[in-house]
Formats: C-alpha cells, structure tokens, sequence
C-alpha cells in the first residue's frame, strides 16, 4: 500500500485525479483505491502528526508498505523556485532533533536538507547561518511525519518531497496548479522506484571509512556517501566495481576535500545509472 500525506488539498489534486481516488469513509481527509490511501492532514506538525499516526495505525501498516509526504516548502539557502527536491536530511526546529531518510534520490532530482518548524518562515525575521552550500528549505509537517512514519516504518519506506514554492517574502502564497502536477509526477515516480527495493534488506553497508578518507568527506559527505552505498547494497549494485575502476583511473585518492565532493557526486551518478 501506498501512503501519501499532503498538507494542502491543492498539493493532493492532481494525485487524486489521476488516481481515481475516492473519499473514505473517516472524519479525516482521506481519499483511497484498491492500492494508495493520500491523507491531507493540514498545516502544522502537529495535525501532519497525528494524522499519519492514525491512518498508519487504522490501515495495519505492514514491512511493505511506502509513505512518501509531498507538499510545498519555502527555500532558505540555495533553493530554485518551482524545482522539485528529494530531502535527504530533516531537522525539526522544535527538537533539535535530526533525521535521515535512507536512500539516495532518483536521477536527475536534487537533494536538499529540510527543516521543519511550527511556525511560517519568514526572510525578514529569520536568520539562520548554515556550515554547507546545500539547498536548504523550510516546512511545516515535513520532519512530524517522518518521525510518525518512523514508528511503523524502517527509514528506506519513507520519503519526503518538496517542491519550492517561495523564499519567504511574504505571508500569503499564490498556490500554482502547475505545483500540483509536479508533485503527482515526482510522487508516482518515486513510489514506483521505493517498491522496487526489498522489505527486509539482507545486506548491510560495509565500512566505508577508508572511501571516506580517500575522499577527505566531511560528516555531511560521509553520509551521503553511506546513503549511496546502503542503496547499491539493495540494488545488487557492485559498487566495489566502481570505487577500483576510480583508482585504477587516479580519481582516488582525491586530491582534496572539493575535488572529493565532485568524486562523490560522480559516484553516486554511477550507481543510479
């Protein structure tokens, strides 16, 4: 079964035109067919929270089974307006506390960190600084629903994906229904790519610690790095392969840690092709 959660019923549109899906018999947002049940749980952590609890725990969520939220963010550093992105870390300002989703993105969509807050971001009030050049953006339920899913689901079920609608500038957003069909398009790709990999991963990552000084990784890179290998692992992807055909070519060792960010960067592009 697939699970989507929406904050909006404009986000989940063109999801429940597509798919046939018809309003289920429940006092939350739910539309449902035979395979896919989309909640439109409101703004807020804590209505995308509780929302994802109930119908989780309602529908008896089993090993193979996907959640993917998708909605609408607003890009702090580095995020293009109207571009699609896989988030591969959250941050719930809230907590402090951080999260990871556990697999890297589909070809050709870009990664970015997401925090979650329970407010709207605002430019003009807000300063934050960040150590990296990532894309970062901001939302409101993305990191309440990952820790939700999290209590039914192993990391490598869930995703997230948010589509940058504005960097803040004001407090009402014009909402695009070309925006409702961008998220269809990347949510009903990237569901197909998660069924693809198996429930119960055999496979676990092998150290990578000697890679990750061959290409002076950062934590930040390291990571992306774990996450690129732990794919390949459940892909069946000989991705020792790759690493000896980079040093047979001199890629390895890099020389420094910029020329290991575009090593890694070609890495993780040759696993997924």
């Amino acid at each position: 079964m697939r699970y989507i959660f929406t904050a909006l019923r404009n986000e989940a549109a063109d999801l429940i035109r597509e798919l046939h899906l018809k309003p289920a018999d429940t006092s939350l947002q739910c539309y449902e067919n035979e395979n896919t049940v989309l909640t439109v749980t409101g703004t807020g952590p804590l209505s995308a929270a509780s929302a994802c609890a109930a119908v989780l725990f309602s529908h008896h969520v089993t090993d193979r089974d996907i959640v993917i939220n998708a909605g609408i963010a607003a890009a702090i550093q580095n995020g293009r307006e109207n571009e699609l992105y896989v988030i591969h870390k959250i941050h719930d300002a809230s907590s402090d506390r951080d999260y990871y989703p556990d697999l890297i993105p589909a070809p050709g969509v870009p990664e970015a960190e997401l925090i979650t807050g329970a407010k709207p971001y605002r430019a003009s009030n807000t300063a934050l600084s960040f150590k990296s050049d990532a894309a970062v953006l901001y939302d409101m339920e993305g990191a309440a629903v990952f820790h939700a899913a999290s209590m039914f689901l192993p990391p490598h079920r869930i995703r997230l994906l948010k589509l940058v609608s504005d960097f803040g500038e004001t407090g009402q957003i014009q909402f695009d229904p070309a925006w409702s069909s961008m998220i269809k398009n990347a949510v009903l790709q990237e569901a197909e790519r998660m069924e693809t990999v198996p429930p119960h991963p055999e496979k676990q990552v092998p150290d990578c610690a000697a890679l990750a000084q061959e290409l002076h990784a950062t934590v930040a890179m390291k990571r992306r790095l774990e996450q690129a290998l732990r794919y390949a692992e459940l892909a069946g992807i000989d991705w020792n392969e790759i690493v000896r055909q980079y040093r047979e070519d001199g890629l390895l060792p890099s020389a420094d840690k910029e020329a290991g960010k575009q090593i890694l960067e070609r890495l993780i592009y040759d696993i997924q092709d």
